[in-house]
C-alpha cells in the first residue's frame, strides 16, 4: 500500500523492545514532572481519590486520582497505580501518598 521506498524507511526505524520500553519511560516521567508541576502551582488546591482494586490473581493495586479546577474547567489526573500484597491496610495508602507527596515536595495544605 505505501510502497517499496516507504517499507525500506520504516524499516530502518528502531524498534527494539529497549527503545519502546525507553520511550515509554521517558513518556511516562515528562507527563509525571508535568503533572506534579501543574499540581503545586493549582492556587485553589486540588482533592485526591484513593481507589484500591483486587485481581483475580490476588493483586491489590492502588489508585490515586486528583481533581482540581484548571482555568474554567475540571480536570482529573491519575497520580499514583501502585501494585501492593493484598490485605493492605489504609494506614499503609495513607503512607504510600504521604511518601510520594514527600519525594515530589507537593504540601498536604494544597489538598483539600
Amino acid at each position: 500500500m505505501i510502497g517499496e521506498e516507504h517499507a525500506k524507511f520504516i524499516d530502518c526505524v528502531p524498534l527494539s523492545d529497549t527503545t519502546i520500553s525507553r520511550s515509554v519511560k521517558d513518556m511516562s516521567n515528562f507527563c509525571e514532572k508535568e503533572l506534579i508541576r501543574r499540581l503545586k502551582a493549582y492556587e485553589h488546591g486540588f482533592t485526591i481519590q484513593l481507589d484500591e482494586t483486587t485481581e483475580k490473581a490476588e493483586l491489590s493495586t492502588l489508585l490515586v486520582r486528583m481533581r482540581c479546577i484548571h482555568g474554567t474547567a475540571a480536570q482529573e489526573d491519575m497520580l499514583i497505580c501502585k501494585c501492593l500484597p493484598t490485605r493492605t491496610t489504609v494506614e499503609e495508602y495513607v503512607n504510600i501518598v504521604n511518601s510520594y507527596f514527600k519525594k515530589h515536595d507537593i504540601w498536604w495544605d494544597l489538598c483539600i
